[in-house]
């Protein structure tokens, strides 16, 4: 693209041109690129209007997005053509910086730079959201929860006293030695600070204090070239995660973990998921040591407990399920 505005920005009027004759015989929008021919510095913009008569191509500049000055008055852009040459025309590299005066002004023919028969096919692609694929293949992010690797998504709640994860790509077919196809990625704090990076294993580990945070995460893609592995960005993506600390064992509240309960039938018990019984089922059933007091609704014992056992500080009700004889226990549920 270089080459082909260093050729045009000597050739003006030919650029000029170019404009009137595809936007009248089409009546569409044409692509301009424009550059600052000392430090080659470029951008790409949309024509979406001509006025011949007054030498006036309207820019659509994505640096002032709906005509705006990022205080918000109006700027209506345009690239101006007088005496068989373009004026300079003013913008940024990217919002925020001093400005710059691209000095050379090129056409940008949209059906020489994209095969316009998959135009239709691109749309489709565009609102299935799998547009890129084809360049971007999809990948996946894992973060650690609760002692397992769940997908990350953004504004999750995270249970954990490090920040651990991963990003995995298999649609792509190179990655980190000695992996299951993980990718090298860093992390920024919301200040664009750089925080940390994978190491050889793939994972990013950092330790943080619990309360909310937002990243950005700097996803690469490995690619030989020159006989040399280099990683390219692939892309970039903000997160917001919950982070909590684990709650200490000694303060959790078991629920449904059937492996560790007991229940007794008259002295006689039963551990873990056969719940088998032998003897006639009483109004109290013991759970480490410690009886829980309810009543009978049909085959259903329902009993509230609080107590402690060796290890924990339980509370909770039970439900128990027996059989027509009240004999052998089926089934029951720790909430």
């Amino acid at each position: 693209w270089i080459r082909n505005v260093n050729i045009q920005s000597r050739l003006p009027i030919l650029t000029w041109k170019a404009f009137i004759a595809a936007m009248l015989i089409t009546g569409e929008p044409q692509f301009v690129i424009i550059k600052n021919s000392t430090d080659n510095c470029g951008h790409a913009m949309i024509i979406y209007k001509i006025n011949i008569s007054e030498g006036k191509l309207y820019v659509a500049d994505p640096n002032y997005p709906n005509n705006r000055t990022t205080t918000g008055e109006l700027s209506i852009r345009t690239i101006s053509y007088s005496n068989g040459k373009f004026e300079p025309y003013p913008s940024f590299a990217k919002v925020g910086d001093n400005g710059i005066l691209f000095d050379q002004i090129a056409f940008y023919p949209k059906t020489a730079t994209f095969d316009w028969t998959k135009i239709g096919d691109r749309y489709k692609q565009l609102e299935e959201q799998t547009i890129g694929y084809d360049m971007f293949p999809p990948y996946n992010l894992f973060i650690k929860s609760e002692n397992k690797m769940v997908p990350w998504v953004d504004n999750m709640t995270v249970i954990a006293d490090t920040l651990s994860f991963y990003c995995q790509n298999k649609n792509i077919p190179l990655f980190l030695n000695g992996t299951d196809h993980l990718q090298k990625i860093m992390v920024y704090n919301k200040n664009g600070l750089y925080l940390a990076q994978t190491d050889d294993r793939g994972f990013i580990k950092h330790k943080l204090e619990p309360r909310e945070y937002t990243f950005g995460i700097f996803i690469t893609g490995p690619r030989m070239s020159n006989n040399i592995l280099r990683y390219y960005y692939y892309d970039f993506k903000w997160f917001t995660v919950n982070l909590q600390a684990p709650i200490a064992e000694s303060n959790k509240i078991l629920s449904s973990n059937k492996s560790i309960f007991r229940i007794r039938l008259n002295g006689n018990y039963t551990k873990n998921s056969d719940f088998d019984g032998t003897t006639k089922f009483d109004r109290t059933i013991e759970f480490l040591g410690t009886n829980f007091s309810g009543n009978f609704s049909g085959n259903t014992f329902s009993g509230a407990f609080s107590g402690s056992s060796t290890t924990d500080t339980i509370y909770g009700n039970l439900n128990a399920t027996l059989n027509s004889a009240h004999d052998k226990i089926l089934d029951f549920d720790f909430t």
